[in-house]
Parts: structure tokens; sequence; C-alpha cells
């Protein structure tokens, strides 16, 4: 009998793979998502701009840049907000492409690594402006996401956003249409990770 077409136990222990007839090879898995798996080998990331409070009118948010000789991918994207007086529509939040500064004065924002106590440091520039409003610098005509924010609450969502080595993207939020905001404080950012080498 010939095994030469049959799968078997690369450890040396005899096992075949089990095959139905159906031709299908039985299997029994643990599985696990590329984010998963980077958070375990501290390549995965969060950053947060943490609360702040905005003034009057449209404002840049927060920018980040990818100087990593890898992409990243931006996984979940959060927006959290505390007492947003509107005289008309929620506000409106985006994400930009292309995005290289703001109209003024920036703080560092920490690029944080997800696994505890892992010696691992991003290349990522993340930043938020100093003072409100701003906006932002060299961002693309159409945002790439865009959605309603509550005057209070917090928003999460899978995003998948793939940003390559030199790429940047940044958040803006558009109350314009929603009338005028008094005293409002806002938080964003995105859970993301390092893609693999040779991906």
């Amino acid at each position: 009998m010939s095994f030469s077409n049959l799968i078997q136990d690369g450890t040396g222990k005899g096992y075949l793979a089990q095959v139905d007839n159906r031709n299908r090879v039985r299997t029994r898995a643990v599985t696990e998502s590329e984010f998963d798996q980077a958070t375990l080998e501290g390549e995965a990331f969060n950053v947060n701009t943490l609360l702040q409070t905005m003034g009057a009118g449209n404002t840049a948010l927060f920018r980040l840049t990818n100087n990593e000789s890898r992409s990243i991918v931006l996984v979940g994207w959060f927006i959290g907000t505390d007492g947003i007086t509107t005289s008309a529509d929620n506000p409106l939040v985006a994400v930009y492409g292309g995005v290289t500064g703001f109209s003024g004065a920036e703080t560092a924002v920490p690029v944080v690594n997800r696994q505890i106590g892992s010696a691992r440091a991003f290349s990522i520039t993340a930043a938020r402006p100093t003072t409100y409003p701003q906006t932002l610098v060299g961002a693309a005509a159409d945002p790439v996401l865009y959605q309603t924010q509550p005057a209070s609450g917090r928003v999460f969502g899978n995003v998948f956003i793939t940003v390559p080595s030199g790429a940047s993207v940044g958040i803006e939020i558009e109350t314009t249409g929603a009338g005028a905001i008094s005293g409002g404080k806002i938080y964003t950012g995105f859970t993301g990770y390092v893609v693999e080498a040779g991906l």
C-alpha cells in the first residue's frame, strides 16, 4: 500500500488524516484572527486621545502616521462623547486619509501595546490638537469612514483600514449642521496591529 497520496503526521507518531466518503478531511482546530495573534505577539496597539473639551464648530480631533516598515491595520474605531449640546441634529465624525498635520499646535498621544509588559514600542506618530477648534491638513476630499455621534454615549465599530508604511489618517468632528455646541467633551482613537512580515 502506498502512502504517497495521504496526509501523514510529521511528528513521527504515525497518525493519518481522516477522510470521509465525500473526500473531506476531518479536522478540529483552534482558530484566531490576525489581530488576536498580533496581540499575543506584542504587535497590537491601542491609541486614545482621552477625554478632551471641544470648542464650537468643526474641529480636527486626532491624527496618526505609520512610520513602521510594515503596514498597520486599524481594526476598531471608538468614539465617546459627554454633554454635547446641539440645537439640531447629532454631530458627524469622519476619518480621512492623507492627513499631514493640524492647523495649529498639537500634543502627542501615546500608542500603548496591548500585551501588558511588552517592551515593543511602535514607530507610529499619534497626536491631538493642543487647542480646539483646528482643521486637518492634507486630508483627502472624501472620508473613508463617516457616522453620526450621540450627544452623550460611546460608539465602537470594526473598521479594518490598512495604513501602509508612511501613510496617515485623521479624525474630524463636523458640528456645523448640528448647531451650537456648549461644553462638549469627546475622546476617540483606534485599536490596530502591525502586519506580520511577508504578508
